[in-house]
């Protein structure tokens, strides 16, 4: 049996691939230990240097057919491989260029046919070190994955060797003379490392995983492959040194790890080196040998994640045009991602972390000066206050007196208000004969009373001054005053707040309990209709609901007057906001609710289904709200801003819905001072006027709309009652109504605070609106 070679090298190129230096010496290398008899004994070996396409083909076509039975045919290629977009590979030639590589270089398919007809009884190998950088060169293109190899060059009897695939860059030793695959190829055979089962012989597959072993150890992205055919992977190439040097060598790969030799591994070296009779020279030699490969990538892996420090250092988050360039620093030190990914972990994330801190001390710090701001505006005008109280002295008396007077005009006034809303309520709540009769008996009497004031002006004035004492008229029906505010629905309500209600012209809300509500069972879902005015319940599985009340269309004031202790971001208040009709949710979702929908439960404070659900940000709100309006087929969503303040007042314009008194907060609300640094369950506290509970306290509650403060163009938005929504806003998303962690004055109507929309906070919480239009 013969054994014949053919070793081509190509390191010289046209414009556009890059010359590979190592090329020639690759082949020589290559040379020396096939020819040698005591390891590749092969009886010829021809070498070709910077060949063209017509002597490249010619030689591999007769290596070939020189081939006679029993013969074996080697065929090794140094240089550049070239892919087209069919993914068919191309071996370039030194004429191969840009535009004209289908025509210079030598195909895989030229190859395999040659194989092919030359391939009975015949055993072939082909061993291809091809650097596919010339491939991502300018002008050039790898459009698939992989070069498909084995199907481009499969025979019968053969076995290709490859050093990586079509997407990877083979290396050269920048610190030695040969490519780093041919460098291990040669290294297994000359050594005698590569042989591995004990028969002495060195075979195509046993030299392949040598190299791969070797080749990954120093470069971890690259791949180097084999492809064999039936017994064409047993092919043998090489005799193997069996001697002390070689023992030597596979004791320390058997006793490295990450580049080092443990103890006992070192005193086992000992041992063997004193028995053998090795030289601490050779021992050092051979033992740098095996572990520089596995140093350097250490070194590596060591460089890239000093590089990034000193990046972050620098500057931080990184841009797109420095994270390309670690992405090239990559590619230059053949790390993989997995490694890369550990460092960038490890470095990164401290950094990442100060940035989230910083972000929220800025919104800290920024709420600190306007509490600051806020606090010299209220010691300014202290001081005013006092200077003008020394320059009035007597006229401040009589300016006080003048005062009274007309307080005493805006309650009388206030009252004539208040007994007119209150006939507007009985008159939607009657239905029958008796009810029509009965209103227009008040709407007489209060005829009758107006045509007296008149005469009993004095009398009158002295009883307006003691709302406490005020006497109702005494209309034939005898309904009293307490019984007929009962009847409207506001038994908790000031006088204050209906003359306010009156004079803003807002609507009574019609959803009283005396409504039947309309269920919808979510696990069931049908088509539903509600009519307006009339509450309505979303039932869930496992009996929970979702109460939803109806608030009427109507106008208000938004933000405080400059009379209420408030902040800046509240004013200038905002007149003539309209609003459209929609139903809000009649308390805060809570955990049970959140439970049946979401199927989980986020909350901190987890003693109480019924307690609101916290801990959630308004990006877990939205999904709420989406599953929601799926499972109903209604549009669910978080109230506007301008929504929420509304139903919130429920037509009042004071600090609170019950009035201006803050001590009297604690019986509509968990904040503060009651809570006990906990969320309780919803309900337990006095609604507003129109039946919606917890609006202040228990949890912040999550608005549609991005900060923005007041007096810009967006109050023409405000205006018409929609949100302002700014495009990709994660930073500034409004909440409203205080929280269990808060004091009165954050609990007030007008009270606004942000936050990121991915914050999951355990004061905020959230409540839902319908709109059935």
């Amino acid at each position: 049996m013969a054994k014949k070679a053919l070793l081509i090298g190509v390191s010289q190129y046209e414009a556009g691939l890059p010359s590979l230096a190592a090329a020639p010496k690759d082949v020589a290398a290559m040379q020396g230990v096939l020819k040698s008899p005591e390891l590749g004994a092969f009886d010829e070996v021809e070498t070709l240097i910077d060949p063209d396409l017509e002597k490249m083909q010619t030689a591999i076509d007769l290596l070939f057919q020189s081939c006679q039975k029993g013969d074996l045919g080697l065929l090794y290629f140094s240089g550049h491989g070239i892919t087209d977009d069919s993914d068919r590979l191309y071996l370039a030639t030194r004429r191969t260029s840009k535009d004209t590589f289908r025509s210079t270089a030598v195909s895989a398919s030229f190859i395999q046919g040659i194989m092919r007809d030359h391939r009975y009884e015949r055993q072939h190998v082909l061993i291809l070190d091809c650097c596919y950088s010339g491939a991502f060169a300018e002008g050039w293109q790898a459009k698939g994955a992989d070069v498909k190899l084995k199907k481009q060059l499969e025979v019968e009897g053969s076995v290709v060797l490859t050093s990586s695939t079509a997407t990877q860059k083979s290396y050269e030793d920048k610190e030695g003379e040969l490519s780093l695959y041919t460098n291990y190829i040669v290294q297994g055979i000359e050594s005698g490392a590569a042989e591995s089962d004990g028969d002495g012989m060195i075979s195509a597959d046993e030299l392949h995983e040598y190299a791969k072993r070797h080749v990954q150890s120093a470069k971890p992205a690259m791949k180097p492959e084999i492809y064999g055919i039936r017994q064409g992977i047993k092919i043998r190439l090489a005799k193997a040194r069996v001697d002390t040097k070689l023992e030597y060598r596979r004791l320390v790969e058997r006793y490295a790890e990450n580049g080092e030799i443990s103890f006992v591994g070192q005193d086992i070296l000992e041992v063997k080196r004193e028995r053998w009779g090795l030289s601490d020279e050779v021992a050092i030699a051979i033992e740098n040998e095996v572990l520089e490969p596995v140093r350097k990538r250490l070194k590596n892996l060591e460089r890239y994640e000093k590089s990034l420090e000193r990046a972050c250092k620098q500057m931080f988050p990184l841009t797109e045009k420095i994270l390309g360039q670690f992405k090239d620093l990559q590619e230059v030190l053949g790390l993989r991602d997995e490694d890369v990914l550990a460092i960038q972990d490890r470095v990164l994330t401290p950094y990442e972390q100060q940035e989230l801190e910083a972000d929220n001390l800025r919104q800290r710090q920024q709420r600190q000066a306007e509490i600051r701001k806020q606090q010299e505006l209220d010691l300014e005008r202290q001081r005013q206050a006092e200077l003008e109280q020394q320059r009035l002295r007597d006229a401040e008396q009589e300016k006080l007196k003048a005062e009274a007077k007309r307080q005493s005009a805006r309650e009388a006034e206030q009252q004539r208000q208040e007994r007119q809303m209150l006939v507007d309520f009985e008159e939607q709540r009657l239905r029958d004969a008796e009810q029509e009769r009965l209103k227009a008996e008040v709407k007489r009497q209060l005829e009758h009373e107006a045509e007296q004031r008149r005469q009993e002006q004095q009398n009158l004035q002295s009883k307006i001054e003691n709302p406490n004492s005020l006497e109702q008229p005494k209309l034939p029906f005898r309904l009293s005053r307490r019984n007929f505010m009962l009847v409207a629905g506001f038994s908790g309500v000031s006088v204050v707040t209906f003359a306010a209600i009156r004079g803003s012209q807002t609507p009574t809300n019609n959803s009283t309990n005396n409504s039947t509500p309309i269920t919808v069972n979510t696990s069931q879902p049908k088509p539903f209709t509600v009519e307006t005015g009339k509450p309505f319940k979303i039932e869930f599985e496992n009996g929970v609901n979702l109460d939803m009340v109806y608030i009427p269309s109507g106008k208000f004031t938004m933000g405080s007057p400059p009379e209420e202790k408030g902040f800046e971001d509240e004013r200038p208040q905002i007149k003539d906001v309209n609003i459209s009709d929609f139903y809000m949710g009649k308390y805060e979702v809570t955990q049970a609710q959140w439970q049946a929908i979401m199927g989980n439960n986020p909350a901190k404070f987890k003693n109480n289904l019924q307690n609101p659900v916290e801990s959630v940000s308004w990006d877990d709100a939205q999904e709420f709200c989406k599953k929601l309006s799926q499972k109903t087929g209604k549009e669910f969503r978080l109230p506007s801003e301008a929504e929420w303040e509304y139903a919130c007042r429920a037509g009042t314009t004071t600090a609170y819905s019950f009035g201006d008194n803050a001590s009297l907060l604690g019986e509509y609300a968990w904040y503060g001072e009651n809570s006990g640094s906990k969320t309780h369950p919803v309900g337990q506290k006095k609604p507003n006027p129109w039946g919606l509970y917890d609006m202040y306290g228990n949890v912040w509650e999550w608005c549609q709309d991005s900060y923005e403060k007041y007096g810009g163009e967006s109050d023409l938005i405000r205006k018409t009652g929609k949100a302002i929504t700014k495009e990709n806003d994660n930073r500034s998303r409004l909440l409203r109504g205080g929280s269990w962690y808060n004091d009165a004055g954050n609990c007030r109507s007008a009270y606004r605070v942000y936050n990121n929309a991915r914050a999951r906070y355990f004061l905020n919480g959230f409540r839902v609106v319908c709109v059935l239009r």
